[in-house]
């Protein structure tokens, strides 16, 4: 099924690129903050996306952050948590820890460029 299939990401043209089922990109600049964290807050509603058990996508309304953008698998942390100017969090993880890990050096590279 196309929605539980995992995101793909890019880092190309100082854009964070989410390719896939609610995909996105997001400039490098608008980033505020990125952090990685093994829990994320209770999901209270989802207002627009694809939620088949483990695999959320889309626009989601979580306790303390309000409506945010998630691409995950809420069963395989850790999550990559990304604030940027004018817009909602954005949530995702990848495949395994380590790529989830190796995607939040990169950005954080890049911010610091």
């Amino acid at each position: 099924m196309y929605g539980n299939s995992q995101s793909k990401v890019k880092i190309s043209d100082n854009k964070v690129i989410i390719f896939g089922m609610y995909g996105l990109e997001l400039p490098i600049s608008n980033i505020e903050n990125i952090q990685l964290s093994d829990t994320i807050p209770e999901i209270i509603t989802k207002t627009n996306g694809f939620n088949s058990g483990n695999v959320k996508k889309g626009y989601f309304d979580l306790k303390y952050f309000g409506e945010s953008h998630l691409l995950i698998n809420s069963g395989n942390p850790p999550y990559l948590i990304i604030s940027a100017k004018n817009a909602k969090k954005v949530i995702l993880n990848l495949e395994n820890a380590k790529e989830t890990k190796r995607l939040f050096n990169e950005i954080k590279k890049q911010l610091s460029l």
